[in-house]
């Protein structure tokens, strides 16, 4: 009886520990920002750029070049969260106007360029990339203005 005991005993703890080690296998949290979290597995690199960025850290070793990506990438993934929060919440999305009017700007500043030359291709990406320069700018404005400075 003290035998079957002791088997059921350390059956028990035996699956116990097995379930906690399945836990343990989950993927690694490394944040939890405005209820999203980042798991280790989303700051995997690619390893088409670890070069090109190797030759910009030539004093460090792979490994510490991969940190840094990661960090990167870290730093990227949580700016990218509260600049979705903050637009989506403050209504700070840009509209056409506003891009268009930064637009016209640019190319008002720099004779050697004309509006009229792109292709529609060009101008397709460069609303994207103007876009995203006024919403920055949009939610920079917020933030001083809230927050009162930099």
């Amino acid at each position: 009886m003290k035998n079957q005991f002791k088997v059921i005993v350390f059956s028990f703890l035996l699956t116990f520990c097995l379930k906690g080690f399945a836990l343990d296998n989950s993927p690694i949290k490394v944040a939890h920002i405005l209820g999203d979290t980042i798991y280790a597995t989303d700051l995997d690199i690619d390893q088409r750029f670890l070069k090109g960025y190797k030759r910009s850290y030539p004093d460090l070793s792979e490994e510490d070049v991969l940190d840094k990506m990661r960090k990167n990438k870290l730093t990227s993934l949580i700016r990218e969260r509260i600049i979705q929060k903050l637009s989506k919440e403050h209504d700070l999305e840009p509209t056409a106007e506003e891009v268009e009017s930064f637009t016209k700007a640019i190319y008002r500043s720099n004779s050697n360029s004309s509006l009229n030359k792109l292709t529609p291709e060009m101008k397709e990406a460069s609303f994207i990339v103007n876009r995203n320069f006024v919403k920055i700018y949009k939610i920079s404005k917020y933030l001083y203005e809230t927050y009162g400075g930099t």
